[in-house]
């Protein structure tokens, strides 16, 4: 059985802005609430406020697909971070893998040399994606998933 280990520096981005996402958006909360009653014109306050809600959606969003892996011989258990919802991928139901390198760029060119990202493609049409940029283990994951899929292929009967 294998699980899943977070990047450390992938931890403390997510902490620090999750930090910085809340604080923003209190002190927005805040200073909208202290420029009440509106005079006429509505104050600036209102729209630093709706930057930092959309800020905070993002920040939720973002973390609501993050999930633990745990890789086991009958298949895949993905943990949602957020909800703890345990989602069960038998190795039956991965039907495809497509394997890619995303990088930065700016105007001139790669300014990075990226990181891997594999997404498995389950039966039902959704995707499990795992990434170096969030596994420290990210290799051997992937290592692992397709050695179990080439188990399970070669004991099915043709």
């Amino acid at each position: 059985m294998i699980q899943s280990k977070f990047l450390y520096l992938f931890k403390i981005k997510n902490y620090f802005l999750g930090i910085v996402t809340i604080v923003l958006f209190i002190s927005t909360l805040f200073k909208l609430i202290a420029d009440l009653p509106f005079d006429g014109r509505p104050p600036n306050s209102i729209f630093f406020f709706g930057i930092a809600t959309l800020l905070v959606f993002f920040y939720f969003r973002e973390i609501y697909f993050l999930s633990r892996v745990i890789i086991d011989d009958d298949g895949i258990l993905n943990i949602c971070i957020l909800t703890n919802k345990k989602t069960f991928i038998p190795y039956s139901e991965i039907v495809d893998e497509k394997y890619s390198k995303i990088r930065a760029r700016n105007g001139r060119g790669y300014i990075t040399d990226g990181y891997s990202l594999t997404e498995f493609i389950l039966a039902n049409g959704s995707i499990l994606s795992i990434s170096a940029d969030e596994y420290e283990n990210y290799n051997q994951i992937v290592q692992e998933i397709r050695a179990r899929i080439k188990v399970y292929e070669s004991q099915q009967p043709l």
